[in-house]
Order: C-alpha cells, then structure tokens, then sequence
C-alpha cells in the first residue's frame, strides 16, 4: 500500500508539471542556466535558448562591483583578487539569488541531454519525495507519511518537482529527528546543509542550540558541550570561503538579491498594502521584476520594517517558551517557519513546500491540522498555477479573483498560526 500511495503520488506530481517542461521561463530552465554559466563559464550560454538565460545577461553585476571597489578605495590586492574572478570562465559564476551549495541540485541535471535538463530534474526531486516519504513513513508513522502526501499533492501538485525547496526542506527535518535522537553532531551538520542551500534555515539555529544546551549536563567551559553548534560554523565558513574565492559578488549577491525585493503579489504584506492601499486612496503599482509579480507602495517600507519587527518578536516568543520546555523542538522550528511565511515579503507558492514536510511530522493525520493546512494548500494550487497562468497573461496576477483567493488564503494562514501558537504555547492538551 505505501509503494502504491507513493507511484500515485509521483504520477501526480508528475502531471502537474508536464506543461512546464518545455517553457525556458520555468524554474527548471532558470536552474540550467545557473549549472551551465558554473560549469562552463558564462561565454558558453549561447548553447541554450537565448530567452531562457536573458537574465544572466542583462547586467555585469561584477562590474559594479569592482568599481564601487575602487571608489571606497579598497586595497589594490583585494581589487585584483575580485577581477580576476571572470565569469566566463568555468566556476566563477554563481546563482545570484542562492547560495553556492544550490549548485548541487543544479548540476546533476547536465549529465542529461540539454534538451531533457528539465525532465531530469524533476527525476531528482522525485527521489526527494520519496526519500521523505521513507523518513516519514520511519521516523513518525503511516498516517503520517500519508498526511505528507495528501499536503503535498493538494498543495505542491505544480511545483514540488519543479522546484529544489524540497532539498533545504529535508535536511531541516533530518536535524529535527537527529535531535530528537539526541544525535547533536548529525543535527547540527543537517542544519548547516540546510541552510547553505538556502538561508532561511539559520533562523533555527537559536531554537536548536537551546534544546542541545538542556540537554548537557557538562560544564560549561567543556568543548565537547559547543562542539555542535563549533561544527555548524565550521562547515557553513568553510562553504562560504569557497564561494568567495570562486567568486565574491556571487557570494554577496544572494544578500542583496534579498534584501532589495519588494513585496510580492502573493505575499501577506502585499495584502495589507493593498487593503490599506484601497481604503486610503493610495495610489499602488504593479511591475515584474526579480522573477515575480510585485506590488509597490508608499505604504510598502512600513509594512515590511513592521513584518520584521514582529519575525523579531515571534522568535524571542517561541524561543522563551523552548527555554522553559513548553513546546518541543519540532513544533518550534514549524512555529518560525509558519511566522516567517506571514512576515515574508515573498510567498511564492513553492514557499509551501518549505512546511508541509513538518506539518505532516508534527500535525500527523488529525483532522484539525488536515482541514486547516489542507485548505491552505488548496488555496495555493488554486493561485498557482491556475489563477497565475490564465490566458490574460498580463494582467493575470492584478485581476480581483486573483486577490481575492489570495487574501483568504493568507487570512487562513494567520489564523492556522495564532491558533496553533495558542494552543502550542497554553493548553496542556495534544494540539
């Protein structure tokens, strides 16, 4: 029965994605352009579609630079160092939005035909699923491997193969289990993976460190008690050294890449810049940029600078109620990523696949959590992709219905949160 539920999953998954394959705007085709500008310099790009790989070509980012560089007046060596760093050359040019260790979901992929990047991709994070599927099935129970995939074909059905957010999502969880086991070094070496495939699994590195620090009753001026957390800095500087000799403005560019975004469509402040936009009479604009749909307002700086404020305050509350052993590890790092679904000023629809994994853990198959993330789910697949990829694709993402959905499916999300944050954090009884 599980080998059956996991083949009608994967046919699933697969038939989500399958009008994907051949579009040289997809993810997929975006994450064949980042291997082959790494792995053969940026010069061999022509060999792909030129509109597929447009984006790598519009701007010398290194150029910049070297000549902001120049005019803080930096040491001549270190100038020197970032010039020699030519991205048409092989392995110096990286993802400007991911950090280096991303590559390694890339870059199998070019042992396929050019042609069939994207199909062996979606193979690889096929193995994904099932290798979750298996630590599910393992590390929790059946009902929960099933809620998995029940959340992940109602939610993921056109992105989970399509995407590498599975890959930071499974080493995430891996750490939970290694921690739970008490396994602090195997833990800790998974959060580090986790993170240098995509960052935001650093914002679980407080929560982790304080459930190792309870758990030993060593001095605390041993080393053997900070070895793990030594090991997480160990492997991430390791990492990023080697990308910043590969090259440093790629190993930058994520940071900025970031920290530069404005609000995207579907993200929950965008919904309040919107609403408030609407009631106030503030003019709001829509562009693409960034690789998405994004809604700019006066209003925007401080809905974001008060979606920041209230991450701060969200991780200081569910770290003080770890500290005291109120809720377990587990339910900790779910409560974080759910509050930094809300606070975010992305929330693309692969962002699901970030939680589902630890919903399915934490939540099993109890009709509560599968009526609320399962909704939330639903409400995804419906904005993406078929509320997002309409025919009027111009305006697709700006028409009512579009917002609509949207706005429901965040107001159900903040409700799914606080609900479980109350339950989490003062009732004594199973969520």
């Amino acid at each position: 029965m599980d080998s059956l539920l996991v083949i009608i999953l994967l046919a699933l998954l697969f038939t989500g994605i399958s009008n994907q394959l051949a579009k040289v705007n997809s993810d997929a085709a975006k994450y064949q352009c980042y291997a082959f500008a790494f792995w053969h310099g940026t010069q061999a790009l022509h060999t792909l579609p030129e509109a597929q790989c447009a984006f790598l070509k519009q701007a010398e980012p290194a150029a910049i630079l070297l000549e902001n560089m120049r005019q803080h007046q930096l040491p001549d060596f270190l100038i020197q160092f970032v010039a020699q760093q030519d991205q048409r050359q092989p392995f110096h040019a990286l993802p400007h939005e991911y950090p280096l260790l991303a590559l390694a979901t890339f870059l199998p992929g070019l042992l396929a035909p050019p042609s069939s990047f994207q199909l062996a991709f979606a193979g690889w994070m096929a193995c994904i699923v099932v290798a979750l599927f298996v630590i599910m099935r393992i590390a929790g129970s059946r009902s929960t491997a099933l809620a998995f995939a029940f959340y992940l074909g109602l939610g993921s059905w056109a992105t989970a193969l399509g995407r590498f957010d599975l890959l930071p999502t499974t080493f995430t969880l891996l750490a939970v289990i290694w921690a739970e086991k008490k396994r602090w070094h195997w833990s800790f070496i998974c959060l580090a993976i986790a993170t240098l495939l995509k960052f935001y699994p650093a914002l679980f590195l407080l929560p982790f460190l304080i459930v190792q620090q309870q758990n030993r009753e060593m001095m605390w001026l041993d080393w053997r008690r900070w070895s793990p957390v030594g090991l997480f800095i160990l492997i991430c500087s390791f990492v990023l050294l080697l990308s910043a000799a590969m090259s440093l403005e790629g190993t930058i560019a994520p940071l900025s890449y970031f920290a530069n975004r404005p609000l995207q469509v579907e993200s929950f402040s965008a919904s309040l810049v919107r609403i408030l936009g609407e009631a106030g009479g503030t003019t709001l604009q829509y562009g693409y940029s960034y690789g998405s749909r994004n809604v700019f307002s006066p209003l925007s700086p401080l809905i974001a600078g008060g979606a920041t404020l209230l991450l701060c305050a969200g991780i200081v509350y569910t770290c003080w109620h770890l500290w005291h052993q109120r809720i377990s590890l587990a339910m900790a790092v779910l409560l974080l990523l759910l509050l930094l679904l809300l606070t975010g000023k992305v929330f693309s629809a692969q962002y699901i696949l970030w939680s589902t994994p630890l919903v399915a853990y934490v939540g099993g198959w109890r009709w509560r959590w599968l009526s609320g993330w399962g909704s939330i789910c639903l409400l995804t697949t419906l904005i993406y992709p078929f509320l997002y990829n309409r025919t009027e694709y111009s305006v697709g993402s700006l028409l009512p219905d579009f917002y609509l959905v949207v706005l429901v499916r965040n107001l159900i999300l903040l409700g799914f949160t606080c609900l479980l944050y109350y339950q989490a954090t003062h009732q004594q009884t199973e969520v």
